[in-house]
């Protein structure tokens, strides 16, 4: 476990010295030649080089890194994996771990929902690089495994009161089960070392009777599936004139109505060029009705956030 743990240091050493690095805000960019999910270590956010100068790296992605950066994620992994080292025979010690990385995952994806707002758009981002290489063991990173646990987190808000009552009684029960072998480790000890369900409630954001998608039961759903719709607005959108390749992302929200009609089109980020113009023009065009959210069993109306990809080849 030492050794290894020494190895991840010395690759993580040595990638930060052999690749081109960029300040941002409190951390270094470090650009890296293979295709990764973006990682941090320390004050390093580890990205790949043709994304970012390409520019495919969404915002949301550089917020979430730097909330691992900024509150020093990286120190609870070394101190983690130093207790592993000595204390590798407790599973007890593995279970805690990841609910130690969990919980970062949780504290970051807050920091971005605190900042850009958009739940299905991040959700979406974050299905988008889920094919992505995974980092060395050391690194604070978008975590896909856990990707099911963090968007039900996102739909939801924690009683302050008791989510602080409660971690102030698992903190001493944690620090007794690390000092119990795993053969003396009774098997119902090791559920407490999860970290405590707080009670919780889904937040349905509502403007009168118009409800976020992420929140209800059954979403909307374009006859044949999202790919049949992107297929749509592939088939009507005018690309302009642009002297040079791009590939750009335009994040569009409409309402899906309670007749599957969408009403109320808007362009949450325009990429410039008249792209996000020209979105809105296709989405108006089609007159395809959706199937309508339901929530307890009834159509809503739902808000609906996504990204249009639109690849330009000069």
């Amino acid at each position: 476990m030492l050794f290894r743990f020494v190895k991840n240091i010395k690759a993580i050493r040595s990638s930060v010295n052999s690749n081109k690095r960029l300040s941002l805000k409190n951390a270094s960019l470090v650009l890296v030649d293979a295709k990764i999910l973006p990682h941090t270590f320390m004050k390093y956010i580890f990205v790949n080089k043709d994304e970012y100068e390409n520019r495919e790296l969404e915002k949301e992605f550089f917020t979430h890194e730097l909330a691992h950066v900024n509150q020093l994620h990286t120190l609870d992994v070394i101190f983690v994996e130093l207790i592993k080292a000595f204390y590798w025979f407790n599973p007890l010690i593995y279970f805690y771990k990841k609910a130690i990385q969990l919980n970062h995952e949780f504290l970051a994806d807050e920091n971005v929902l605190k900042n850009h707002k958009q739940v299905i758009t991040y959700q979406n981002l974050l299905l988008s690089k889920a094919s992505g290489k995974q980092p060395i063991t050391l690194a604070s990173s978008l975590n896909f495994s856990l990707t099911k646990k963090r968007f039900v987190m996102m739909t939801k808000t924690t009683n302050r009161f008791l989510a602080t009552f409660k971690q102030a009684v698992i903190l001493p029960v944690i620090a007794g089960l690390l000092l119990v072998s795993c053969v003396d480790t009774p098997e119902e000890k090791k559920e407490s070392l999860h970290l405590p369900k707080s009670k919780s409630r889904t937040v349905v954001q509502s403007n009168e009777d118009t409800y976020n998608a992420a929140a209800l039961n059954t979403q909307p759903e374009y006859p044949g599936g999202m790919q049949a719709f992107y297929a749509q607005v592939m088939k009507n959108f005018q690309i302009p004139e642009i002297d040079h390749d791009l590939t750009a992302k335009i994040y569009v929200s409409f309402v899906v109505e309670k007749d599957g009609a969408i009403t109320d089109i808007k362009i949450l980020r325009d990429p410039g060029y008249g792209l996000g113009d020209e979105a809105k023009r296709v989405l108006e065009l089609d007159d395809t009705k959706w199937k309508p959210g339901i929530l307890n069993g009834k159509p809503v109306r739902a808000s609906f956030n996504l990204p249009i990809t639109i690849n330009v080849k000069s």
